[in-house]
């Protein structure tokens, strides 16, 4: 029979009584005191009483006969025999007594330690039932606690209940560390001290420690490492242990206690203590399981009931189908769209709802399970077919799996996406052919679409430039350029909301290298994409330009033309005294000579007011049909003699030339001035390049050139390979008085009245020239279309000694009393009778006096009458001069007329035209010979 072990002898009450002298120490000491003082003989019989008794229990331990009857006797008589024996032998057995005194201390030392060990051994003993006891608890609350808060606290009062700790906590985390759930025993009341404290997040280092450290972490100086903690700060917490609830790798939280050093540091008790932290964690799997599993059950129950519902309150048609394709459940739309009732559809298979031509591939989508919208064509009760999209999903229905399927009739939406697919048609077509550039662009910058016009105006096409970078790189290559429009845009893009039109200007370079100037209206879109148009303006600009052009030659020349007038005005006094004065003259006299130099200088001033007015088209051209070819190579006779013999001349003539309307000697002057420009323009030699063309100007060419008219045109190219001029000279060279010559080496006037000439004759000019590369000039002349207009005569023949007179009435109207005066001397010089009126109005009131017999008023005979005055203007003068006498005969005198009025007043009724300033003579003769006439 084994011996068991000591830790588990259990002692009956005799033993329990006779062990308790050994564990009282002090009773012990007087006891063996008085024993000694006693004689020999009694002492040592006393002492064996004691001693041997206790021998024989040891002895006999095991035996079986440790609880016979004589298990106190004999040792007692044995005891008090030997104590007998030794007290009468104590002289002689000295030394037998001596080591039998060694012998009975040791054996008391001995049974004094075995009486403590095996004390401990009974505590532990009763602390491990304790425990176990508190575990079955514990085991028991798992088995029948669903609830993780009530379970962590029934522990910890088992746990504090069983006294084998003084306080006990276990914390709950969630996945990110953070507390969920707190709870604790045997604190005293510091339950609520500490929850708070690690709600709070304070970071206890046994919390800790145990989260980052697998086992049991092992708290053995708290007063250092647990100052965080309200308990230890309390001093109400000793050693500590604390181990994590885990299970299948998850930890749901730490279990901590705290107690006496001999329960802390027992390996049997930890042992314990984990098994129990390993079984909550599997208690709270279970619990975080059962709630899944919960959840799943509810939410399954709930999608069913919110199907339910959803099938038969919902605006589509709902249906499922069971696995053989057989209708289960419809919602009352379904019916309705379909013309069946409900009954009649329930058992029915589901491709009998489909049209023929459907079926095959509807029946495809329900076997392959589909899940992706489709569409099919329906059938309904009556036969007929409508459009429907299907959106079918794999439920479970009823504890089934099923197919469910929402259904929507297509018919309004297939309206819709063919409106919209016939607008989109439309606005493809207005994108594909808008006049202006297009480029849709996302908020990342990509080019998603740019239209032709895009294409044709930049060269771009869309791989040119997938990104906003590749477009700004390519549109705007200078490096400096390019950030100042980029800055631009991003500024514009913060100030503008979605929807709002941005407008900005820049100059873009294109493909072929050329730059254009565009006008970008660009609008930020839902999302950050931008819609951008870009409007080439480059065309509009340049006509802007010549439209401010020709506005400024219009005014510049309106100016010259007033001033010429009023200093014809001067001239004509001059000139008409300086001739009176020459008629009084011999030539032999020595005034006459000085007389002949004023008039020299006056007709020299004439012909300068002459440029002026030319200039500005308020002088009359004497004009008739001509060959453009024959007049150029009259003035290239001339020009051979003017030109250095190192400017070579090159005549290029088109063979059937149009004929043109114009002037001979107004065309000699363009020549002219055209070619003595080009002279001064090589002054080492070079090449003058005449030419002529027929060329007819389209609509496309004229929209871009302003003042041009579409139509036929005889061109006049002259070319040289002078110096040229730049951008800025190049603007200004048909303004009146601009020159680049030196001082006295020109007026400004040649190309102004070149300008004034070609306007004068429905004409079109234009000039291209760069530095270094020569000029050209190209003038347009119309090709003569109608009948050639009206063609004044010419007076200027004969010479100062057959100038005519007469005894003749004249009417002299002028508004300067100065032209009135000389006028009135040199006719009256003539034999004239002549009289004089300052405005319109006093010539009718004169014709009208002479009409009615007024003998100081003679009727007229002749008129000359000035064409621009105040008030009254000579055209309106005339018309009511020839209403009052149909036959009278009236002569216009102007130094220019407007837009060919003189023209229109000889067309109205007026029998001839003098060019003021007018010579003497010149006038002499015209009023002779239309008084001559009949």
């Amino acid at each position: 029979m084994s011996r068991p072990p000591l830790d588990v002898i259990s002692l009956d009450t005799q033993d329990q009584i006779i062990l308790s002298f050994f564990h009282d120490k002090q009773l012990l000491t007087m006891i063996i005191t008085r024993i000694m003082a006693l004689p020999s003989k009694v002492k040592y019989s006393i002492a064996g009483m004691f001693i041997f008794p206790c021998f024989a229990r040891l002895v006999l331990h095991g035996t079986g006969h440790e609880h016979a009857w004589y298990r106190y006797l004999i040792p007692l008589f044995v005891g008090a025999s030997a104590g007998f024996l030794t007290g009468l032998m104590k002289d002689r057995w000295s030394a037998l007594r001596e080591k039998l005194q060694f012998l009975v201390q040791e054996k008391t030392k001995d049974l004094s330690r075995e009486v403590m060990r095996r004390g401990r051994a009974e505590g532990k003993l009763q602390r491990l039932n304790t425990f176990l006891l508190a575990t079955r608890n514990i085991n028991q609350l798992i088995v029948r606690e669903r609830d993780r808060e009530k379970l962590i606290q029934g522990a910890c009062e088992c746990l504090a209940g069983a006294r084998n700790f003084q306080q006990i906590w276990i914390v709950l985390s969630d996945e990110r560390g953070g507390v969920v759930s707190f709870a604790g025993a045997g604190m005293k009341g510091d339950v609520a001290l500490m929850e708070k404290a690690v709600g709070n997040g304070d970071s206890l280092y046994c919390i800790r420690s145990a989260m980052e450290n697998p086992g049991v972490t092992l708290v053995n100086e708290p007063s250092e490492r647990c100052k965080s903690c309200p308990m230890q700060a309390r001093g109400a917490c000793g050693k500590a242990i604390a181990v994590r609830i885990e299970y299948k790798g998850k930890t749901y939280g730490v279990m901590t206690a705290s107690g006496p050093e001999s329960i802390i540091e027992d390996e049997e008790e930890l042992s314990l203590f984990c098994e129990l932290a390993s079984d909550l964690g599997f208690a709270l799997y279970g619990i975080e399981a059962e709630e899944k599993e919960r959840a799943i059950r509810q939410a399954l129950q709930e999608s069913e009931e919110r199907f339910r519902a959803f099938i038969g309150a919902t605006t589509f048609e709902g249906i499922i189908l069971n696995r053989e394709g057989v209708i289960a459940d419809i919602n009352d739309q379904f019916a309705k769209m379909y013309g069946y009732e409900r009954e009649e559809l329930i058992g029915m298979k589901a491709l009998d709802t489909i049209a023929p031509e459907s079926r095959d591939y509807v029946r495809k989508m329900i076997q392959e399970r589909h899940e992706e919208p489709y569409e099919a064509v329906a059938l309904r009760k009556d036969g007929s077919t409508f459009p429907i999209e299907v959106h079918a999903r794999t439920i479970n229905y009823r504890g089934k799996t099923v197919r469910a399927a929402a259904i929507r009739d297509m018919t309004e939406r297939k309206l819709v996406e063919e409106s919209l697919k016939q607008e989109e048609e439309k606005f493809r077509v207005l994108v594909e052919k808008a006049p202006f550039g297009i480029s849709l662009v996302r908020k990342d910058g990509r080019y998603t679409y740019v239209n032709p016009k895009f294409v044709e105006t930049f060269g771009y096409r869309l791989e040119d430039i997938p990104t906003g970078r590749d477009w700004f790189e390519k549109a705007f290559p200078d490096e400096g350029y390019r950030k100042k429009v980029v800055s631009t845009w991003l500024n514009d893009l913060k100030r503008f909301e979605i929807g709002q039109v941005r407008q900005q200007t820049f100059d873009v370079t294109c493909s072929d290298g050329s730059q254009k100037k565009i006008l970008f209206r660009s609008v930020t879109l839902a999302g950050g994409h931008q819609f951008i148009i870009y409007e080439d303006i480059t065309e509009k600009e340049n006509l802007e330009r010549q439209y401010q052009h020709a506005q400024k030659m219009e005014a510049v020349g309106t100016l010259a033309g007033g001033i010429a007038h009023d200093f014809n005005n001067l001239l004509q006094a001059i000139l008409g005294y300086t001739q009176i004065l020459l008629l009084d003259r011999e030539e032999k006299d020595a005034a006459y000579a000085r007389l002949k130099e004023i008039e020299k200088s006056a007709r020299r001033a004439s012909e300068l007011t002459q440029q002026i007015l030319t200039f500005s088209r308020k002088v009359e051209s004497v004009r008739r049909p001509m060959d453009l070819n024959e007049e150029v190579r009259q003035v290239v006779k001339l020009l051979k003699r003017t030109i250095p013999k190192m400017i070579e001349i090159e005549l290029f003539f088109e063979k059937d030339l149009g004929i043109i309307n114009a002037d001979p000697a107004q065309v000699e002057q363009i020549i002219m001035n055209i070619a003595v420009n080009a002279r001064d323009a090589m002054p080492e030699g070079g090449k003058l390049l005449i030419e002529t063309e027929n060329i007819v100007l389209d609509e496309e060419y004229c929209k871009t050139h302003l003042g041009a008219s579409p139509g036929k045109y005889a061109l006049l190219r002259i070319s040289d390979t002078g110096s040229g001029m730049d951008k800025e000279t190049l603007e200004h060279i048909f303004e009146p008085f601009f020159t680049t010559k030196d001082i006295g080496r020109g007026t400004g006037l040649g190309l102004a009245m070149v300008y004034g000439i070609v306007k004068e004759h429905g004409g079109y000019i234009m000039c291209y020239s760069e530095p270094g590369t020569g000029t050209e000039f190209k003038v347009y002349f119309p090709v003569i279309e109608q009948e050639e207009p009206f063609r004044m005569g010419d007076d200027r023949d004969g010479g100062p000694d057959s100038i005519p007179g007469g005894t003749e009435v004249v009417l002299l109207v002028d508004d300067e009393q100065s032209i009135l005066d000389t006028a009135k001397e040199m006719l009256g010089r003539f034999g004239y009778r002549v009289i004089t009126a300052g405005s319109g109005e006093d010539a009718i009131h004169t014709v009208k006096r002479a009409v009615t017999g007024d003998k100081d008023t003679p009727f007229p005979d002749i008129v000359i009458l000035d064409l621009s005055m105040p008030g009254m203007g000579g055209h309106a003068c005339l018309e009511r001069l020839l209403e009052m006498h149909p036959d009278m005969k009236i002569v216009i005198a102007s130094g220019y007329s407007v837009n060919g009025a003189a023209n229109n007043t000889l067309k109205a009724g007026a029998k001839g035209f003098i060019s003021k300033p007018y010579r003497l003579e010149e006038m002499l003769r015209k009023v002779r010979r239309i008084l001559d006439e009949k």
